[in-house]
């Protein structure tokens, strides 16, 4: 799914009128009727419902929902916020259109203080401002904004909850945003409904399908897409029935040291649920007895066996190496970083520790070896780039980090994202709270190391295992409670997630 700016939707919605084609109102009547129809789903007619209107194409659209409403027989009231005498057109024109069929269920507010009564259990519709909103909402509206949070009402938001930027950060002093349960947004994602900044702001997102049309060649104009599990059934490749061990890789874990063998066993479960078809672990002579007891599938290559260059020459065998969960900051794990960045001339996966050491020694970041794959959380990542005051100011340093460096960079957390030497972001929506916890990083990056070893692209390793390890994460939740799930429990459901894409 494209996730479209503001510019981009304008973009849309004019071809979609010059190529159906359609009149402005007459899309704005379809998106209105996408609105009403999830209102049929969602709410009796017994239930109240207060639309605050703003004065341009989102408050047409919330006056177009209010007619469609009151003709199917729902109580309603709509309150225009109206500053001056400008009206858009097609707001005008709904306007005219509720007030022809009955003028008592529209109320103008015209640049006064005066707050309509709201009733206890109304839901209320915010459609003041949608995607075309470029500043803070002050003044008279912004007293409104704030009326409307503190009624304790719900609150549904039309395309985007009013205050919200489309496509830059929101947050402004006043805060004057409104606090959506849920937001009804049309045809795609915004940015601004993704980031985490605004996620006490737009609720539960829902998006509508208002058959708008694109430009061709508009594809090459997207830069940020949402993984969905259409794109994941595509990337999937089945086994083939007579391959054996060999076709599917052989991948190495650098992982673990005394006190942190766990890291290694989480690491090696995430591996041996990828579809990769060889692992091997490099661990301390102390973990040896630890990981061949707890994953004995995987063999055993012991640190200090060898100096740091024999121990590289060797490693040709290997399809993918993955370094860093419980490998510690030391001079043998420092050692292993540099020699392996320095040497080993096919794509790494860098994870924890390993990227900490990296933060430590920014020149070696030349050396990384085309499309590596680096899976920091927020903080390790900011011990890479430095600090950020918003999140979208986050997501540019990612997306500059990837192009410069020419990485794959995940940025793990809700709605981990993506960065492809490309310049290219995508988004992943599985996942929930309950893996904010230590190991679940770990158990990527061996998931992750397996995919990639087994012959997935760079870019399909990074989406197939951002979206596989959330949906593990997702079946745990649903069966253990995000409370009492571990990271462990992540490897016992990928069976499980596996299956909801191949089956």
């Amino acid at each position: 799914m494209y996730i479209l700016t503001a510019t981009q939707m304008r973009r849309a919605d004019q071809f979609t009128m010059e190529n159906e084609p359609i009149n402005s109102i007459d899309l704005m009547e379809r998106a209105a009727s996408k609105c009403f129809d999830w209102f049929c789903v969602n709410f009796d007619k017994h239930q109240f419902i207060h639309l605050f209107c703003g004065p341009g194409n989102n408050g047409g659209d919330g006056l177009a929902l209010a007619r469609m409403l009151y003709g199917a027989g729902y109580q309603i009231k709509a309150t225009l916020l109206q500053l001056d005498s400008n009206l858009s057109a097609d707001c005008r024109c709904n306007l005219e259109r509720l007030k022809n069929i009955d003028n008592h269920v529209v109320d103008v507010v015209i640049n006064n203080h005066q707050f309509p009564e709201i009733k206890p259990d109304a839901i209320i519709v915010d459609a003041i401002f949608g995607t075309g909103l470029t500043r803070n909402i002050d003044g008279v509206i912004g007293r409104f904004v704030e009326r409307i949070n503190g009624s304790g009402n719900e609150i549904i938001s039309i395309d985007l909850p009013s205050g919200i930027n489309s496509d830059n950060t929101s947050l402004n002093p006043e805060n004057n945003i409104i606090k959506a349960y849920k937001t009804l947004t049309f045809q795609f994602l915004k940015p601004g409904l993704l980031v985490g900044e605004n996620s006490t702001y737009f609720g539960q997102v829902h998006v509508l399908n208002i058959g708008l049309l694109l430009p061709p060649g508009f594809e090459k104009e997207v830069n940020s897409y949402l993984v969905d599990q259409s794109l994941i059934e595509q990337i999937y490749v089945p086994k083939w029935e007579f391959s054996h061990k060999g076709n599917f890789g052989h991948g190495l874990l650098i992982t673990g040291e005394k006190g942190k063998m766990g890291a290694a066993i989480l690491c090696a479960g995430g591996f041996l649920r990828s579809g990769g078809g060889l692992l091997s672990l490099l661990v301390p002579e102390e973990g040896i007895s630890i990981v061949q007891s707890a994953v004995p599938e995987a063999m055993v290559i012991v640190k200090g066996d060898h100096s740091a260059d024999e121990y590289i020459a060797s490693m040709d065998q290997f399809n993918v190496v993955g370094i860093g969960p419980g490998i510690g900051k030391g001079d043998s794990a420092t050692m292993h970083v540099k020699t392996l960045i320095e040497s080993f001339k096919k794509p790494i996966i860098l994870d924890a520790d390993a990227l900490n050491i990296l933060s430590s020694h920014p020149e070696w970041l030349s050396s990384l070896p085309p499309n590596s794959i680096l899976t920091p959380h927020p903080g390790e990542f900011k011990r890479l780039v430095g600090g950020w005051k918003t999140d979208f100011e986050k997501l540019e340093k990612q997306r500059d980090f990837a192009q410069k460096h020419q990485v794959f960079l995940i940025l793990k957390g809700k709605n981990s994202s993506i960065a492809s030497p490309n310049g290219k972001m995508y988004f992943n929506p599985t996942g929930n709270s309950g893996m904010a916890k230590g190991g679940s990083g770990d158990v990527l990056t061996g998931l992750l190391t397996g995919i990639l070893a087994s012959g997935y692209s760079q870019l399909n390793t990074c989406l197939l295992g951002t979206y596989i390890h959330g949906l593990a994460g997702d079946l745990a939740a649903a069966k253990l409670t995000k409370e009492a799930m571990k990271a462990g429990d992540l490897i016992d459901f990928l069976p499980d997630a596996w299956k909801k894409i191949t089956s």
